[in-house]
């Protein structure tokens, strides 16, 4: 997926097909508290997303914890690098 987070607090999501075409669309505002960034998705449908946060120049990691093992533990260490181009 490509995220876009707007200078005003808002951010669009989209994810693309094989044929680069827009398949999944999601939008919200954020807010960065500290270490910690707060995603409010709006559209298609509300979650509150919480990650913690580590900004270098160029970059943005998202860390938060999740069950990837399937064993209903939130013990698991997801993160997100981006880079802006």
């Amino acid at each position: 997926p490509e995220t876009r987070f707007n200078s005003e607090g808002t951010y669009l999501q989209q994810s693309f097909g094989a044929k680069n075409e827009v398949v999944s669309t999601a939008s919200g505002t954020w807010r960065a508290y500290g270490d910690s960034l707060r995603l409010v998705q709006m559209k298609p449908e509300t979650i509150i997303t919480s990650f913690g946060l580590e900004m270098k120049k160029d970059e943005m990691t998202l860390k938060q914890m999740v069950d990837f093992d399937g064993d209903k533990e939130k013990d698991d260490v997801m993160r997100l690098v981006m880079r802006k181009e």
